[in-house]
C-alpha cells in the first residue's frame, strides 16, 4: 500500500511538470515602439488659373463714368465668354465710385468722377495668355493676382497618403530586422500634407482698347511641389 501511494505521488508529480511544460505560463515577448515619418512627394504642373482684371472708367458725372464703365466691362466679359468660360466662374470682386478733385485751387474743385471695377475669372491655365489679349482688347487696364492650382489635388494627396503609409513601413521593416523583431501593428498618429504654393504672378498693363493686337503675352504656369508626411507609431514584437 506504502509503495502504491508513493508511485501514485511519482505519476502526479511527473504529471504535474508536463502539464507546467506544455501549458504553463511562458515568459512575455518583450515588445517596444518605435516612432517614423513617412514621406512622399511629388512635382505637379498647374492647370487652373485665377486671374483678377479690370477697368477705371472717368466722366464728368458719376452717370457718365458709369456709362463708360459698363460698355467697357460688357466688352470684356463677352469677350471672355467666347473663351468658353461659363458665368459661374466670372465674379466681381471690386467696383466703387469716387469723386475726382484738384487740389491744386483751394477750396478743391470736383473734376469729376471714376469707376473702379474688377473681376476675378477661373480659367485653364493652357488660355491665361489669350485671356489678357482679349481682355486687354476690349479695354482691360489693370491685370493682377495670377494664382495658379490644381483641379484634382485631392486625388494627388490621396495616393501620396499611400506612398508615405509604404515609406514609413518599409522604414520600420528595417529597424525591426536589424533588432531582430517584427512588426506586430501599427497606428497612424497623424498626418501632415504641404499643399501646392499658389503662384501668384502680379502684372499690371495699362493698354486700354487698343490692347495687343496680334501679340500675346507669355504666362508661365511653372511647376509645385506637394508633399505628405504621415507620423506613424509601430509596435515591435
Amino acid at each position: 500500500m506504502k509503495n502504491e501511494t508513493i508511485i501514485i505521488i511519482l505519476l502526479v508529480i511527473i504529471l504535474a511538470v508536463v502539464c507546467w511544460s506544455t501549458f504553463g505560463i511562458k515568459e512575455p515577448v518583450e515588445e517596444s515602439e518605435v516612432n517614423v515619418i513617412g514621406i512622399a512627394k511629388t512635382n505637379i504642373t498647374p492647370d487652373v488659373v485665377t486671374v483678377s482684371l479690370g477697368v477705371s472708367s472717368e466722366g464728368n458725372t458719376i452717370k457718365e463714368a458709369l456709362s463708360k464703365d459698363n460698355t467697357t466691362m460688357t466688352k470684356i466679359t463677352d469677350n471672355i465668354k467666347k473663351l468658353g468660360i461659363e458665368n459661374e466662374d466670372i465674379q466681381t470682386t471690386n467696383f466703387f465710385a469716387t469723386p475726382n478733385y484738384d487740389y491744386s485751387i483751394q477750396p478743391p474743385k470736383k473734376t469729376g468722377y471714376t469707376v473702379s471695377h474688377d473681376i476675378t475669372v477661373k480659367l485653364n491655365a493652357s488660355k491665361a495668355s489669350e485671356l489678357v489679349t482679349v481682355t486687354a482688347d476690349a479695354g482691360a487696364t489693370n491685370f493682377y493676382n495670377f494664382t495658379f492650382s490644381v483641379s484634382n489635388i485631392d486625388e494627388i494627396k490621396n495616393g501620396l497618403l499611400n506612398k508615405a503609409l509604404d515609406d514609413a513601413k518599409t522604414k520600420a521593416q528595417t529597424i525591426a530586422k536589424n533588432l531582430n523583431k517584427s512588426i506586430k501593428e501599427y497606428k497612424v498618429i497623424s498626418y501632415e500634407f504641404v499643399p501646392q504654393r499658389d503662384i501668384v504672378s502680379p502684372y499690371a498693363g495699362g493698354m486700354g482698347a487698343s490692347g495687343l493686337g496680334e501679340e500675346t503675352t507669355p504666362i508661365q504656369t511653372g511647376m509645385n511641389e506637394v508633399n505628405v508626411k504621415v507620423y506613424v507609431t509601430f509596435i515591435l514584437e
